[in-house]
């Protein structure tokens, strides 16, 4: 993902190669919460196709951790309607509005 731009096109083009490949796993996930640019509706192409959104990686942190450190409010907010808990913390014992 390191070459992806954060443009929306590309971007929801790159989410849309994903479910077709039935390659969009967890990392993959928590990867595309990390574009600070992202928009609600590549959001939702993610959670139609199924993703587990509350996937936690070998760190113990969800979406929403990545949500945070890029300082995407509307995926913030898209998470948080999810149930997704702020409270939750990772292994260094933070949770993701620290």
């Amino acid at each position: 993902m390191a070459n992806l731009k954060s443009d929306e096109r590309t971007l929801e083009q790159y989410i849309c190669d994903l479910v077709k490949s039935k390659q969009l796993t967890g990392n993959k996930f928590l990867e595309i919460c990390a574009v600070p640019k992202l928009k609600k509706n590549c959001f939702n192409l993610m959670q139609n196709a199924g993703v587990d959104m509350f996937f936690v990686d070998k760190n113990n942190q969800t979406a929403l951790f990545k949500a945070a450190e890029s300082g995407n409010l509307v995926l913030l907010r898209a998470l948080l309607e999810q149930n997704l808990d702020p409270e939750h913390t990772d292994n260094f014992g933070e949770n993701a509005l620290m």
